[in-house]
């Protein structure tokens, strides 16, 4: 009976010592899975950050590389419009330049020596005298007034060979050959302004004259008409609303003018 009790006994203490080692295998397996499932997810989790950051790499490196090409065709576009534009204006201002040179052989050359003191105007068809009234015509150039005494007024403006309106408008003159010479109408005299970079405004005066000191004066063809004062002309155009007024062509700036008071004195070309 002792040794059955005892053999018992033995037999329990194995078969506790057995599942105490079977609970620790499980446990100890156990443990093992979810270690390597933690390994699992982290090397998982790793691959997909790793993904990721490729995947976003990539695209930054895509849209980089798309920014640069739209920049690069951007730029050259632009660059090819630019060159567009800068071809077009240089022959535009070349077409332009051509206009202007040709305008101005023909101004230069608008009038016909009719070797007696006056020119005819191939444009216009009109004949001036190449001197103002007071001048001498010598056979090669206008001789008489004085330059200084030219700029004076008031009493002094008597010696000189300006004038007021209505003296100009009685004048009367026989020369080369012609009794029918009159003062001229502002637009004809406004034809006689001569812009030397061929830059008129619509009415006829000097589109630049007042932006550049550099501008020759006279404003006139000294060819045809020399030694003209850089000064004011009457023209016999009366003022329209004002009798006491009447319209001049300044030769200095090169533009007509409006309204002058017909007292003031004034130079006078005239024509036929």
């Amino acid at each position: 009976m002792k040794k059955t009790g005892i053999l018992l006994i033995a037999i329990c203490i194995i078969i506790i010592v057995y599942l105490e080692i079977k609970v620790d295998t499980q446990e100890t397996n156990s443990m093992g899975t979810i270690h390597q499932e933690e390994i699992k997810r982290q090397q998982e989790a790793k691959a997909a950050a790793e993904e990721k950051r490729r995947v976003k790499t990539a695209a930054a490196e895509e849209a980089a590389e798309e920014k640069r090409r739209i920049e690069t065709a951007a730029a050259e576009e632009a660059a090819e419009e630019k060159r567009r534009i800068e071809t077009a204006a240089a022959e535009e201002a070349a077409k332009q330049s051509e206009i202007h040179a040709k305008f101005l052989k023909e101004k230069s050359e608008e009038f016909v020596d009719n070797k007696d003191g006056t020119v005819t105007s191939r444009i216009t068809g009109l004949m001036w005298q190449r001197c103002s009234v007071g001048q001498t015509w010598t056979g090669t150039t206008c001789s008489g007034g004085d330059p200084e005494l030219d700029k004076m007024t008031g009493d002094d403006a008597m010696k000189t060979n300006k004038m007021t309106w209505d003296d100009a408008m009685k004048l009367k003159s026989n020369f080369a050959g012609y009794n029918d010479w009159r003062l001229p109408t502002k637009d004809e005299l406004t034809t006689l302004i001569y812009c030397y970079d061929g830059q008129y405004t619509k009415d006829g005066a000097c589109e630049n004259r007042h932006l550049s000191n550099d501008h020759p004066n006279p404003t006139i063809n000294l060819t045809a008409f020399p030694t003209t004062q850089a000064l004011s002309f009457w023209s016999s155009s009366s003022y329209t609303n004002f009798d006491d007024m009447a319209d001049d062509v300044d030769f200095e700036l090169g533009e007509p003018r409006w309204g002058q008071y017909k007292s003031y004195i004034k130079f006078v070309r005239l024509v036929r």
